[in-house]
């Protein structure tokens, strides 16, 4: 039997095939030179985002510390320079405790400005590079704070908050409208991308108050990495209107209860001039008593007297002047009973007045008792700070 004839197809890429495969292999060598630097820059993006996050993290860290940022660097030395008018430079890396220079991934420093509206008035001063005492709770009776701590910074936030937005402060956006910043921090790109003459492109720069927004889109002409934080967005983070808002409202507590306690000054002087003129009342229902007494006796012997001389010089008659006698007698007597009456109810009113001093005293002791409590607390959350 004769097998049929079967043609085998040998399988491969046919020579259109392979040219397609050529030309998309061509098309991509020749598309990753321009690819290559976007991916770089996205990478060197991230890495500028992680080293402004850490320079964020060292700055707020000295802020808790201090209760204040710390001033720009101004000659490169690392330390911090707060001379009037220093709100823009390097981070200053040794006041900050760092080992060395912050650098971006291209070995480039990082800009660093700071919002420093100072006011010769402390509770007007917005300067956040430096520690004043700018708050102080109202408090009762002449007491006064000194304290300078981290209700201060929050002090001198809520003044930048209601300041309008100035070129002359700490700013990102443009000098025409500018946004003022609590800080800013700015990473330089890789090259000198709008060719101005320095890493730095727009108006970003080591020394300068202004930057621009953090959101600016990378392109051809702009390289760099801008972070800043607002006032509010900073007031939020660190609590700012919970704690200003406990210490004014212990101080309003102590307040009131420094009016309290007047009150009960008052209450005690008066619930003593009543007891003293209760005792004075019993003093003189006393010697009225005295008086009766002293009137019954004296009738009494008048009578006996009356009596006795009648009986010798008119006999018989005597009982016509013993009659007066005895109404005169009787009358005696309701004075005695109206004096005993009046001297006791004089005693129970004394009695009275003097539990209710008592009572006062007491109350007063209380009052007293909490008055200092809650002042102690007010200076007691005052020096606490925000910790």
């Amino acid at each position: 039997m004769n097998m049929p004839y079967v043609t085998k197809r040998l399988s491969g890429f046919s020579l259109i095939e392979l040219s397609i495969v050529l030309a998309i292999l061509g098309v991509m060598f020749l598309a990753i030179p321009a690819v290559i630097p976007t991916i770089q820059q996205i990478f060197v993006a991230e890495n500028d985002e992680q080293t402004l996050d850490r320079a964020e993290s060292s700055i707020k860290g000295f802020l808790k510390a201090q209760s204040r940022f710390p001033c720009p660097d101004s000659n490169a030395d690392g330390i911090e320079d707060c001379g009037a008018g220093v709100d823009a430079g390097l981070l200053p890396y040794k006041t900050l405790k760092l080992s060395s220079p912050v650098k971006n991934g291209f070995g480039q420093p990082i800009a660093y400005s700071v919002y420093r509206k100072s006011n010769a008035s402390a509770n007007l001063d917005a300067d956040l590079a430096s520690l004043k005492n700018r708050f102080s709770p109202i408090l009762p009776n002449a007491e006064s704070s000194t304290n300078s701590n981290g209700l201060d910074f929050c002090w001198a936030l809520k003044n930048a908050i209601a300041a309008p937005n100035s070129n002359q402060f700490s700013y990102v956006g443009s000098s025409s409208s500018p946004y003022n910043q609590a800080f800013v921090l700015a990473s330089p790109g890789a090259s000198n991308a709008n060719n101005a003459g320095t890493f730095f492109d727009g108006i970003n720069q080591i020394d300068s108050k202004g930057f621009e927004l953090p959101n600016k889109v990378i392109d051809s002409t702009y390289d760099d990495t801008v972070k800043s934080v607002g006032f509010a967005e900073l007031a939020g983070e660190l609590q700012c209107s919970s704690l200003l808002g406990r210490v004014n409202g212990a101080a309003r507590t102590s307040y009131a209860m420094y009016d309290l306690q007047r009150l009960m000054d008052y209450t005690v002087g008066f619930r003593a001039l009543a007891l003293n003129v209760h005792e004075g009342n019993v003093d003189q229902a006393e010697f009225v008593e005295a008086l009766a007494i002293a009137d019954a006796a004296i009738y009494a012997a008048q009578t006996v007297i009356a009596i006795a001389a009648g009986a010798e010089s008119f006999g018989v008659a005597v009982a016509a002047i013993a009659i007066p006698a005895v109404a005169a007698g009787a009358l005696t007597v309701k004075g005695l009973i109206d004096a005993a009456n009046g001297l006791s109810d004089a005693k129970k009113a004394r009695d009275v007045a003097s539990a209710q001093k008592t009572e006062a005293d007491a109350q007063k002791v209380d009052i007293d008792t909490l008055y200092a409590q809650k002042l102690a607390k007010t200076k007691a959350l005052d020096s606490k700070g925000w910790f």
